[in-house]
């Protein structure tokens, strides 16, 4: 695994094998679900901290995990909470993975609907949800092709806007996000 550095902002994904990455054949490794691999690789690449999150273990979690680095998909960690989680919460490594997403191929949302909602695959949130989704699938993409293009000015610029929006997701909360984030779209900078 490759150690990044991550902060408290920093989006965590726990994403399961069997089902999810590739078809359920346990204990064999399974057909790749290229869908769900390229997308993990692109979040991943935009600054997203991915946990594979399985059953398996020993040798099988072992074929897993290079099953995935054959398919280039790679991990911050594997059935573990990543270190920075268990640093932001005084040191309590608990059970239970902590992330701000599950991909799961039996997962049953069971939250309240006014904060997310998954239609046929499709994330919803609103809030604060909305530019971390910004950041995270935009921005970040966006800083590392300009980085990778050599184009100096428009990372600059885009770094810039980027802890502009990290700013405001710390300092405000979710109803004047929403809110300024609908007149934008709108159109109507002066109705916030």
């Amino acid at each position: 695994m490759t150690q990044r550095k991550f902060d408290w902002r920093t989006k965590v994904i726990a994403i399961d094998f069997d089902g999810c990455l590739c078809r359920d054949d346990y204990p064999k490794i399974g057909e790749p679900n290229w869908e769900a691999i390229n997308e993990a690789k692109r979040l991943r690449r935009g600054g997203v901290c991915l946990i594979l999150w399985t059953c398996r273990a020993g040798k099988e979690l072992e074929e897993a995990v290079e099953a995935c680095r054959g398919w280039g998909l790679e991990f911050d960690a594997v059935n573990e909470n990543p270190q920075f989680r268990i640093d932001l919460y005084g040191g309590n490594d608990c059970r239970k993975i902590g992330a701000d997403e599950y991909w799961d191929d039996r997962a049953v949302y069971m939250g309240f609907p006014d904060s997310f909602r998954s239609i046929r695959g499709t994330t919803i949130r609103t809030g604060r949800g909305h530019i971390r989704e910004f950041i995270d699938v935009a921005l970040r993409s966006e800083i590392e092709i300009a980085r990778l293009q050599k184009r100096d000015g428009a990372e600059t610029v885009l770094r810039q806007c980027l802890e502009y929006l990290e700013g405001l997701m710390a300092a405000l909360d979710d109803d004047f996000v929403t809110r300024t984030i609908q007149a934008a779209v709108q159109g109507k900078e002066g109705d916030v």
